[in-house]
């Protein structure tokens, strides 16, 4: 195994895991310029209905921070990150499917209403690409994710009022 495919199996996870903590902490510049490559993929139907969709780096960050507002806490635990390179190959590919499993908890706090809690077990399957950009020492970039739900706990009661 090459020195790249190690150090590349180092930094794919390291993606995933800042785009969770970027979220979970508000830090939206983050997403922008170390996480998402120029277009994502996104496919939420599993948690939110509705049907996949292709959006900027810009919307998507755009998008998540909606979503991150609308709760008062949240924490992502990814574990299990598993890149999926080519088999048989050493050379650096430019595009890797990986494969996780994140287990998501949102709290939403309103004073004068009852507190609501969500818990969401997800399986995601991304991609990440390698981006060029000079931005940090990690080229890989989010340009897919989709949310595959194995269990919830009160997730779409969590989510009734928000305008999508």
């Amino acid at each position: 195994m090459s020195n790249q495919r190690l150090l590349d199996r180092a930094l794919i996870p390291e993606t995933l895991v800042k785009m969770y903590y970027a979220f979970d902490t508000r830090h939206p510049d983050i997403l922008r310029t170390e996480i998402f490559a120029p277009r994502i993929d996104l496919d939420f139907t599993a948690l939110f209905g509705g049907s996949p969709e292709t959006l900027s780096d810009s919307e998507m960050v755009r998008y998540l921070m909606k979503l991150r507002d609308y709760t008062t806490k949240a924490q992502h635990n990814l574990c299990g990150i598993l890149p999926l390179f080519p088999p048989g190959s050493d050379s650096p590919p430019d595009r890797v499917p990986v494969w996780a499993n994140v287990l998501v908890y949102l709290r939403r706090e309103i004073e004068g209403q009852e507190l609501k809690e969500a818990e969401v077990y997800v399986t995601l399957d991304v991609e990440v690409v390698r981006v060029d950009d000079g931005a940090g020492d990690n080229p890989w970039r989010v340009s897919k994710v989709k949310a595959n739900v194995v269990k919830e706990v009160e997730h779409q009661e969590f989510w009734a009022d928000l305008e999508k």
